[in-house]
């Protein structure tokens, strides 16, 4: 059951990375299995030191607690030596091995060491989930890993507690939920945080199953001065946008914080491009191996990242790929040359502000401008809009007015440019209707139906059939007379 954990400065954080290899295995730790065991540094108390027990909030060190007690740190806690100053006398620190299991790394170290009724994990999370080693931990696939979890609970002392230091775990419905699944499962008293840790935060765990009897081994003065937020947005669908997905954590991510991703080898198709607003992290590099573990793709729809001005982003661990920038077909024209094509850069990434890239990937991206307008033609004739880029997104320019402007240039459309503006037959036959008398027209008349596009004088073909001779008005030629479909070439 949850409950509202009393204020006695527990803390929320996040230790890590420097430790040394200077661990000793209790006595009845094998060498197989001491082997196993993740690298811990033990930190011993001296005789200066002093770590009585005080309600006030500036307490100079932690509190010792009966017990073994054992930090586990996550290897993606920033500047984490800071958070070790002053740790707790007899604490153990245990970094969790980035490229591998950390829920498997910490029960294989309690199986190997007995005696333990503190364990405080230091790591980077959200609400309802959290991240060890190379193991995304949430309420969605916590079931999972009951055999783990049942391990570590039973190689604990009775009664042992399990302080999580983790931004925002124990948040809103799902994070209390996961917390509960980590207690039954566990069988072991838990505590988490339900805010921001560290930086522009605060370091109190706020809810906790059972009764925490364990105290922080971190010092007040080192959590005073860590300069880092630990809350990490992790991204669980590769769809373009809606809930998990990598367009809604930019959205919801702090300033200064990290969006990371639930599965290596994730493909996130975009339809739109995605746009970079505030300070923050991608971290697609998911087991700290140096290779990008996550694609992030344009489908050759959409350029894929824009970064705004006067923000600073690093991207890491990613790969960015098939990202189209198409730019606009120039205007046709019927009086001068045509207008100049539009050019479109940044398919993979656009970047206006400080872009830091590690172990970043930016291949089979295409740019292409689009076509310049045509210019003018022949008498009252003009030119054709520009196409749009080749590849797709940009639109074709609107073709010149021709017919001293009678006659309106068409729109360019996507890929496309625009007709030059053209009269159509029943427009030619009305014009020359308007400024010459109807006369008789005998003979042999083509059959076929009048050539879009195209005046009934510039129609030379083959006969196909006969009409009597007579009278005829011009005006309503079209409707009485036929010709090929395929004009025969001017004389």
């Amino acid at each position: 059951m949850i409950m509202s954990l009393e204020p006695r400065m527990l803390f929320d954080g996040a230790v890590a990375a420097t430790v040394a290899d200077a661990a000793q295995a209790d006595s009845h730790a094998t060498a197989d299995a001491a082997a196993k065991a993740p690298t811990t540094t033990e930190h011993a108390a001296t005789g200066s030191e002093s770590h009585a027990q005080s309600d006030a909030p500036a307490t100079p060190a932690p509190v010792a607690v009966p017990g073994q007690s054992v930090v586990f740190v996550d290897a993606r806690v920033k500047d984490s030596a800071e958070l070790l100053n002053g740790v707790a006398p007899g604490t153990q620190v245990v970094q969790l091995d980035a490229s591998k299991d950390g829920l498997q790394q910490i029960a294989d170290y309690l199986g190997s060491h007995q005696g333990v009724s503190s364990v405080q994990i230091i790591a980077h999370g959200n609400a309802g989930d959290l991240w060890l080693g190379s193991t995304y931990l949430s309420a969605d696939n916590v079931a999972a890993r009951s055999e783990v979890l049942a391990q570590i609970g039973q190689d604990m002392n009775v009664g042992g507690d399990i302080l999580i230091y983790a931004c925002n775990t124990a948040a809103s419905d799902k994070g209390i939920n996961f917390v509960d699944s980590l207690a039954q499962l566990t069988g072991r008293d838990v505590a988490a945080s339900t805010n921001r840790t560290g930086l522009g935060g605060d370091w109190t765990l706020e809810v906790a199953t059972g009764s925490i009897e364990s105290h922080t081994a971190l010092s007040y003065q080192a959590m005073s001065a860590y300069q880092y937020g630990l809350a990490n947005i992790t991204v669980t669908s590769a769809a373009d946008s809606g809930a998990g997905t990598l367009r809604q954590a930019l959205t919801d991510v702090g300033v200064g914080e990290t969006v990371t991703f639930s599965t290596p080898g994730m493909t996130v198709n975009l339809d739109t491009q995605l746009v970079i607003a505030k300070n923050l992290t991608i971290d697609g590099d998911l087991n700290n191996d140096g290779v990008a573990d996550v694609t992030i793709s344009g489908q050759y729809k959409t350029q894929v990242l824009k970064v705004n001005s006067g923000v600073t982003a690093t991207l890491d661990g990613l790969v960015i790929t098939q990202g189209l920038a198409a730019g606009n077909g120039g205007n046709g024209s019927a009086n001068s040359s045509g207008a100049t094509a539009a050019n479109l850069l940044g398919a993979g990434i656009s970047n206006f502000g400080v872009l830091t890239l590690n172990n970043v990937s930016v291949t089979a991206n295409a740019a292409s401008g689009g076509g310049g307008g045509g210019g003018a033609g022949v008498g009252n004739a003009s030119g054709g809009g520009g196409g749009g880029g080749a590849l797709g997104g940009g639109i074709g320019g609107t073709g010149g007015n021709s017919g001293a402007n009678l006659y309106a240039g068409i729109a360019g459309s996507t890929n496309l440019g625009g007709q030059a503006g053209a009269p159509t037959p029943w427009a030619v036959a009305a014009v020359r209707a308007s400024v010459a008398p109807a006369r008789p027209v005998s003979g042999v008349i083509p059959t076929a139906p009048l050539a879009a596009q195209r005046p009934l004088a510039a129609c030379r073909s083959a006969a196909v059939g006969v009409v009597p001779a007579g009278t005829v008005p011009v005006a309503r030629a079209a409707e009485r007379l036929a010709v090929s479909t395929t004009p025969a070439a001017p004389p």
